[in-house]
Parts: C-alpha cells; structure tokens; sequence
C-alpha cells in the first residue's frame, strides 16, 4: 500500500510522526511525505520515507499560494497514486483534503493536532478568518475514513 503523508513542516514529521512511520513501512507499506522545503531532511530521510517538497507558508491565509499549494498536491498525488492519505494540522486537513477528493483517493486521515490560533483567538480579523475557514473544514473532512482529536 502506499500511503501519503501532508505535513506542515518537517521536523514535525520526524519529531511527533516518526515512531508512526517507521512501523507503517516495517509492515510493508511505501510511505511518501511532504514538507514545505528541505529544512531536517536527514532526520526525515532516516525514517525511510520518499520525502516530496510541496513549497507552503504555514501561517500564511493567501488565497493564491494556498490554491498554488493545493494544485502542487493533486499534482503530485496523480503522480504517486497513493492508497491513502494522511493529513494532521489545519492547512494539510484543509487543501490535503480537498487535493484527495479532486484527485479520487479512496482512503483519507485527518488528525486534528488543536484548534490553533485562528479558533484560540477573539481579535475581528481571526473572527472573519474562522468564519471563512469553517466551510472549507466541513468540506475537507466529509469524506474522511477516520478524524482523530489529539
């Protein structure tokens, strides 16, 4: 099975998906992981993975970098065909997700990693951000195998 893994930075996949992945691929399945560049990629190529760099501004909300971002997904989820695909943090959740859809993956996870500060704080401009965010979270996961609150 190959198995597509959308992170958010990759220290984060060696730090807190790390003992995860390297069971997934002592079970026989070739996993594949994204991060935004190439920043602790040794650490993350001792885990064993095909590690693709998919460029992302974590904290950013730029409508055009996050379709750029979404489009690099499904561009490379039609190259890799993955079986399933497993996203954790918001921007993953959210256009990792819709990637998969667009792209007719059978199998997606999503692990909810905290609500973040756009859920966290009350200032108007995070109002108006979480207003605009909720439909496209609703969306994302509607098609979810499983949703997994850390």
């Amino acid at each position: 099975m190959k198995i597509l893994i959308i992170s958010p930075k990759n220290k984060t996949l060696y730090n807190f998906r790390g003992d995860l992945i390297k069971k997934i691929i002592k079970i026989g399945h070739k996993v594949y992981a994204t991060g935004p560049n190439y920043s602790n990629i040794e650490e993350v190529n001792s885990l064993g993975v095909i590690f693709l760099k998919i460029p992302s501004k974590k904290s950013s909300f730029n409508i055009i970098s996050d379709i750029t971002y979404t489009i690099r997904l499904i561009n490379k989820i039609k190259k890799i065909k993955p079986d399933l695909i497993f996203s954790y943090t918001i921007k993953p959740m959210i256009f990792g997700n819709i990637a998969a859809r667009i792209s007719k993956v059978g199998v997606a996870y999503t692990m909810v990693t905290g609500m973040g500060r756009v859920f966290d704080n009350s200032s108007w401009k995070y109002k108006i951000i979480k207003r605009l965010l909720t439909p496209f979270i609703k969306f994302a996961l509607k098609k979810n195998e499983r949703v997994i609150f850390q």
